[in-house]
This record gives structure tokens, sequence and C-alpha cells, in this order.
């Protein structure tokens, strides 16, 4: 097994978002009219040019580019550590490639999953296609010898090296990857992993005095099927109002934050108890951290700050869903200069504020990290892993009292990270339909089951509410566990009269070891 290169410190490469506002004449120069772009800086202070081209022609949907350039940074930091003095442009023999998929996959601390290092990949072929198109280097490392590729001119905008070398990405890992977790697995990790509670030593860091926030946001994902980028970005504002009316609210996820960044965002719903956890995070966790960013001068001292003047709403049957805003100072091309939320990208969002009674600046972005600036995205990651780490603590701590001559490793009985719960989501969501449509339908034959699913279509408002482009990838990446699943499951499951839907999944978790239940790991 591999081991983790030990700690870089400040000798690391790094991004550095450039805007307008930095007052730095030679950098805003680079900006090529963009509001604001992200650099990548080397240890020494330097900025490559191949890699500021690189970056400012990514043909890309903003988030995506900002997912590339990091990718491409852990990489570039990898190599600092592991091959000193290695440039990344004279990284042309293979295995300088090949050893750091070699590492993401197999070191002993934090191993990714192949998803993650698939995305290094594509991530690393844009880069060294694209310098090998401009003539930064002879060759990519990327690419076998004598494979056909697509000219600069081609539909994607760059270099399309699609055609790569067989670099083994689940070398180390599973035949399934988990990518599923059951209710019961989920509101263990919940409870012990997330809020510390029956842990062994409750810690008192930040993101654990944070437990209100980040109960939440776990939740948002678990109940919605959101993106990480998606519920990170949103704002107060498009959280539906609770109600004791109705079981679900209806709110939408803007377009800007959804991969591709589509025109126009898509609905989705959630249930009451989901809305209540966020509305305590709101009135206690936030409010905390709202008033320590306003001691500190943080909001006001915001050269960037958008205020927002006016918000317009938009009636959805009898849901209010927010529609546009006007910002001071700054009007959209509309007729009324209001900024449709679905046109907020995530850098515009950091910056919006509201102005309260007393003429004091509030953030809208929804989730504040320990001191008022907005979360970052990339940050739910470390909320996780701290997460998966403080339920190995405790399990450990059970095992040792109860076997306390038994020497153990301190191992996470499962671990979770944010797309799982979209997984999870999905899956979830179809085994409820599918067993309420066996239930209604008086004792359907498995071909009849099939065809009413087909017939009302569950596919494809799965496909809507997950935003995903291809209904393929919804059947066969998300619902996996259940596309090659007999159809009689499913009858037999609303034949017994299964009370509910934590029952039908643990049933489809004892032969699929895709699936986390909490019975298994207990």
């Amino acid at each position: 097994m591999l081991t983790e290169p030990a700690a870089l410190g400040q000798d690391r490469w790094r991004l550095v978002r450039v805007s307008e506002e930095s007052g730095d004449r030679e950098a805003t120069g680079w900006l090529r009219g963009q509001r604001s772009a992200l650099v990548l800086v080397s240890p020494s202070g330097d900025i490559d040019p191949h890699l500021l081209r690189f970056a400012l022609d990514l043909p890309r949907a903003r988030s995506t580019v900002e997912g590339y350039l990091t990718d491409v940074c852990v990489f570039l930091n990898w190599l600092h550590i592991v091959y000193p003095g290695v440039d990344w442009r004279s990284c042309a023999w293979r295995p300088h490639v090949a050893g750091f998929f070699e590492y993401r996959r197999r070191n002993d601390v934090r191993p990714v999953s192949a998803g993650t290092a698939s995305r290094n990949r594509a991530a690393l072929n844009a880069l060294y296609g694209w310098a090998a198109d401009e003539g930064a280097l002879p060759a990519s490392p990327m690419v076998s010898a004598g494979t056909r590729e697509r000219s600069r001119g081609s539909a994607s905008g760059l270099h399309d090296h699609r055609s790569t070398v067989a670099i083994n990405m689940t070398k180390g890992g599973t035949r399934h990857e988990v990518k599923w977790v059951s209710r019961r697995a989920y509101s263990r990790w919940r409870l012990e992993g997330l809020l510390g509670l029956q842990s062994d030593k409750p810690d008192q860091e930040p993101r654990v005095m944070m437990g209100n926030r980040n109960a939440a946001f776990a939740d948002l994902l678990y109940a919605t099927g959101m993106r990480r980028q998606e519920a990170a970005g949103l704002l107060t504002l498009e959280i539906p109002e609770r109600s004791n009316e109705r079981r679900l609210a209806k709110g939408r996820i803007p377009g800007a934050l959804s991969k591709g960044a589509p025109p126009r965002g898509r609905f989705f719903y959630v249930d009451q108890r989901t809305l209540a956890g966020i509305d305590s995070y709101v009135r206690t966790d936030r409010e905390m951290q709202v008033y320590f960013g306003q001691q500190a001068g943080l909001y006001e001292g915001d050269a960037s700050a958008l205020l927002v003047e006016k918000v317009y709403w938009q009636a959805v049957g009898d849901h209010r869903v927010a529609d546009s805003i006007v910002i001071l100072g700054h009007r959209s091309r509309r007729r009324n200069g209001a900024w449709r939320f679905d046109d907020l990208d995530l850098e515009m969002r950091k910056h919006l504020y509201s102005v309260d009674d007393t003429g004091q600046r509030r953030p809208l972005m929804l989730w504040l990290s320990h001191g008022g600036q907005p979360m970052n995205p990339r940050s739910w990651n470390g909320v996780f892993d701290d997460a998966n780490e403080r339920l190995a603590r405790a399990v450990w701590s059970a095992r040792t009292r109860a076997q306390a001559d038994s020497p153990m490793r301190m191992d996470a009985p499962y671990r979770i990270h944010p797309h799982m719960l979209r997984h999870s989501f999905a899956l979830r969501r179809f085994s409820v339909a599918a067993t309420l449509m066996a239930r209604s339908a008086k004792a359907p034959s498995p071909s009849e089951l099939e065809e009413l699913i087909r017939r009302t279509n569950i596919w494809m408002l799965l496909q809507s509410q997950l935003g995903h482009r291809d209904i393929e990838t919804t059947r066969n990446v998300y619902l996996e566990p259940v596309v090659n699943l007999e159809w009689e499951f499913f009858v037999e499951a609303a034949a017994e009269e299964v009370e509910n839907v934590d029952q039908v999944l643990a049933q489809i978790a004892v032969d699929h070891p895709g699936i986390i239940d909490v019975a298994a790991v207990t």
C-alpha cells in the first residue's frame, strides 16, 4: 500500500481567484472580459503562463472549470512532493501520471473512489491535450501511441483526448463501489458522525459546534437528491417556506448552480421535517455566525458586495418560489433590471447581501462557516470526512469496551460522502414508487408491474428530479441495484404489506454489496 506524502504546508500549488476589484492591472488584464477567474500559483508564487491560458481556454461551465483546476492542482502538488524539480510539461514519462493515479486509489489515509479518479483523469486529459495542441510539449502522456484524436476545431472547443492509455481506475477497489445508504444507516451516521452524539469523545472543533448546520445540509441532500454544488450555493430566499398545511414544499434549484449551467433550473420537493432542521440552523447557529461576521466588519468590508433592493416571487400552484432580485447599481439586461436566480452563479451569490433595519448587511448565502464566511462547496467534503472518522471512533470505542483484549483497527463501518446521498435519494424514491404501485394494482404479475412502471414514467420523473440529461444515467448508474432486480421482488414486498421502504431497501441490500444498511454493519 502507498502512503500519504508529508503535509504540504505553505510550500504548495494553490488556486487564487483574480477579480476586477483586485486592483492589479496585470492580473485583471488576464480576465478577457470575465468578472473573475481562477489562476494556479506555484509554490514560489509564480504563475505559469501555459496553465493560465489553459484555465482561460476551458469552454465549460464555471463549476466544471473550478473542478478541473482543483484536480490539476492536486496533481501538481503530488508531482511537487514525489518528484521534486520535475515540471509538469516535462512529465511525458507515463509512470509519472500512472503513479499519481496509483497513489490516489491506494494510499493508506484517504483513497478516492473510482469516480473521483476518473474525474482527475478527465482534468489531466484536458490539460495535456490542450498543451500538446499548443505546442507546449511534444505529446500528451495521457494518450497512447497511434491513437486517433479529434482536431482542435471539434465541437467541444478543445482537443478531445478520450482515447487515452488504459490507466486502471479501479485498482485497489472492489467490484461494487458503495453508492447507496439506507435511512437506518444514514440516521446512525448522522447521529454519531455529524452530531457527535454517543461518541467516545465529543469534539469541540467548529465543525462539531456547527452540528445543526451539518445535519441540515446532509438532510437536504438525502431528501432532495441535490448535487453538493447545488445545495451549497443556495440562498436563504430559495428555501421554501414551512407550512403545516402540506407535507411537501416546492422550491427551485437555480440553473447557474446545476451541472452544465442550463438556462432554467429545476424544481425540487422537500419534506417539512427537513425544512424544520434548516429553519433551526438559520435561527440559531447561522444567526450567531452572522453576528460574528458583522462584529468583525466582514460584510461591510466586502468590496464586491451586491446589495439586494427587491425580490420578485413567482406563484407555482399553491407554492411561492423566488424568481428574481434587483441589485443596487447592477442592472441586468431584463426590462425591469432584475437578475433571475437562474443567472446568479456561485461567485455572485457569495457577495449578495440584504440590509436590515439597523442598516447592517446580512449575507444571503444559506450555509456559513465558523466566523460568518460563506461555506466553500468543497469544504463539505471535509465535514463528511470528519463525520466518518467520528463514527469510526464511536464504533471502535464500543467494540473495545465489549472486547477489551481484542486489538482492532479503528476503521469506520461505512463511509458516506455527499454524492452517495444523491444516489440514495434516487433508490429510495424508486423503491417507494414501485412498492406503492404493486400494492395499488392489487397483486399484479411481475410483467404487469414492469409495464405499469413504464407507462407511468417513473424513470423519467426521477431523471427530471435528478437533473440528468440522459435517462440511461438514471437507470443504469443511480438505480443499478433495481434495474436487474426481478419485478417479482416488489410484487412480493407489496403482498407482504411491508410497513415502510426501509424494510424494502434492507431486503435489497442483502444481495447487493453497493448498499449499506445498518443491520449489516452493527
